[in-house]
Formats: structure tokens, C-alpha cells, sequence
């Protein structure tokens, strides 16, 4: 009984202690802040008040997907050279937070950065609607209301 003890703890100690091999280098990171939206001169104030709550982000780096992560964040990348970085505003798809979706009437954000190893680079995406989004805004204080009733609803 003793001897098969010994057996399974030698046995266990060789996969523990050969477990533990590190073969990658070390990351840069990415830090990425909440979302700013911006006015979009072409609008002219049409989009109405500029508030937004887009709490996720997609995470592209030369046209390669790294994640969807939640604003904010930072995150380790395995490469460390000039690159190109993409960030999309997302929102979660009919509120549930497992289908974080792009969000379609908005512009990502863009840059070309250098990333180092074991830096962190930090970012505040910024973000605006594009310039062929329409708007109706609907003020529900005027007497005349834009919403009309339709018979098969």
C-alpha cells in the first residue's frame, strides 16, 4: 500500500513540477477607456444629446480580432512593433451580454501605434455617428406627437 502511495505522489510531483514551462515572451499592453462620443459637424446638432453607453469595445490589431472586452480594460499583446489598432463601439445585443454586437451608426477608432514589450500603451477611443445616420427625434413634451398609430399593430 505503501509502495503504491509513493508511486502516485513521484507521479504527481513530475507533472506538477514539469507543468510550470514559460514560452512566451513578455506582452505589451493595451489599456483602452471608456468611450467618448463626439459631435459630427456634417449633423449639425441633429443626433440630438450626445450621450452614449457603449460598454463593450472589439479589439482589432492589423486586421486581426483580439477580443471583445468590456470598457475599460487592459490586456496583454503578444507582439511588440509598429501596428495598426482598430476599436469598435459595441453594445450588448437585446441586453444580453453574451452577443456584445457592433454597434452599426458610429465610426471605430483608428490608430497607428508602436507597442513595447512590457509598456503599456493607453488609449481613449473616441467615436461619432456617421454623416448619412438620420435621426427623428421625438419630444414627447409637444402637443403633436411624430408616433401614429397603425391598424395592424
Amino acid at each position: 500500500m505503501k509502495r503504491k502511495l509513493y508511486s502516485y505522489l513521484t507521479l504527481f510531483s513530475l507533472f506538477t513540477l514539469n507543468s510550470c514551462v514559460k514560452n512566451n515572451d513578455n506582452p505589451s499592453w493595451l489599456e483602452v477607456n471608456k468611450w467618448t462620443l463626439l459631435a459630427n459637424a456634417d449633423l449639425s446638432g441633429n443626433e440630438g444629446e450626445l450621450t452614449q453607453n457603449f460598454t463593450e469595445a472589439w479589439v482589432y490589431i492589423n486586421d486581426e480580432v483580439l477580443g471583445v472586452f468590456e470598457v475599460p480594460f487592459k490586456i496583454p499583446v503578444l507582439k511588440s512593433r509598429n501596428v495598426n489598432i482598430k476599436i469598435y463601439p459595441a453594445v450588448k445585443n437585446n441586453g444580453v451580454s453574451a452577443t456584445k454586437k457592433i454597434y452599426p451608426f458610429v465610426t471605430f477608432y483608428e490608430i497607428d501605434a508602436e507597442l513595447i514589450k512590457d509598456k503599456t500603451l493607453t488609449l481613449f477611443p473616441t467615436t461619432k455617428y456617421y454623416s448619412e445616420t438620420q435621426f427623428d427625434i421625438e419630444d414627447f413634451e409637444d402637443a403633436n406627437l411624430k408616433i401614429e398609430d397603425d391598424p395592424s399593430s
